[in-house]
């Protein structure tokens, strides 16, 4: 557990009439990838609800560079490079992040696009994001 040392946000890269689920991302990663299961620890839809894909405790397949100490989350959406994410599905993404802060609190926060300068995915700076969700919550965490 102390090997982690980001948490990553991604999106599915699928437009807002799309319902991803968790079977759509295990066809796109395992039967078209040939991966041994969903490259991401976690997936959050639309509606805020948040889905285990990868057991934490196995290492992800989202960001080849620092896959070994990391944590994978997407997020539902961000087709042609929008931020199309819906409010709730956002408060979906800092509750799970508070919870995974609470265990890897060393870990930073960041998007696939910090690592990967061909990526825009997540379509947002994650940096960003998080620094003021902590201020809207007055710095608590």
């Amino acid at each position: 557990m102390e090997k982690i040392k980001f948490i990553v946000v991604h999106c599915s890269d699928t437009s807002p009439a799309m319902n991803v689920t968790t079977n759509d991302l295990r066809q796109w990663h395992v039967v078209e990838r040939g991966w041994n299961d969903i490259g991401y620890h976690w997936f959050i839809k639309r509606d805020g609800t948040v889905y285990d894909c990868r057991p934490e405790s196995v290492t992800g397949a989202h960001c080849p560079v620092i896959n070994d100490c990391s944590i994978g989350i997407c997020l539902e959406g961000g087709q042609f490079g929008s931020n199309d994410y819906t409010d709730v599905q956002l408060a979906g993404l800092s509750g799970l992040v508070y919870e995974l802060k609470g265990r890897y609190n060393n870990a930073a926060v960041t998007g696939h696009n910090h690592f990967t300068s061909s990526k825009t995915c997540p379509n947002f700076n994650v940096v960003d994001w998080w620094e003021k969700v902590l201020t809207d919550n007055g710095g608590v965490m």
